[in-house]
């Protein structure tokens, strides 16, 4: 299965911190998301994927706690319930819908992805302790610039 380029969980500023950042074991199953004209007032919602399946009904809650669900023009499952696409009616409702973070549906962490977005954040697993960070940004420069590159402690 592709992943996305551009997916992306996005700032996590929210009303409730539970919800603002994907919890660690968050797995993020995305194909390919398109980002052309078309989705400019879209986002992507992608649930927890323990939770399937999901159904219209439960995004109307948390989009309605979000002050968004009259601003939507359209909602519909996009890949194997999990993962839906959300367009609004102005750009402002749809960053609006961005800063939030994240949304509790089901009792599990949503995270609103915006396709048009071009730059993700990356945990690369089993990388050597003496290898140098100017090395990881060469091996990564053929997908793009990285921003940031930092060990766990």
């Amino acid at each position: 299965m592709a992943r996305s380029e551009r997916g992306v969980a996005t700032a996590s500023v929210g009303r409730d911190e539970s919800v603002s950042a994907p919890p660690g074991d968050c797995r993020f199953l995305l194909p390919t998301l398109p980002s052309d004209e078309g989705v400019r007032f879209c986002v992507f919602l992608h649930g927890d994927t323990s939770k399937r399946p999901y159904r219209i009904e439960d995004f109307r809650q948390p989009l309605e706690d979000a002050g968004v669900l009259k601003d939507i023009s359209c909602i519909a499952a996009y890949q194997m319930s999990h993962l839906w696409l959300v367009r609004f009616r102005t750009q402002g409702v749809k960053d609006a819908v961005l800063a939030a973070g994240g949304l509790s549906v089901k009792g599990g962490y949503c995270a609103i992805i915006d396709p048009c977005r071009k730059e993700m954040k990356v945990k690369i697993h089993w990388v050597p302790f003496h290898i140098p960070s100017e090395t990881l940004r060469k091996a990564l420069s053929e997908f793009g610039e990285a921003m940031e590159i930092r060990q766990e402690e």
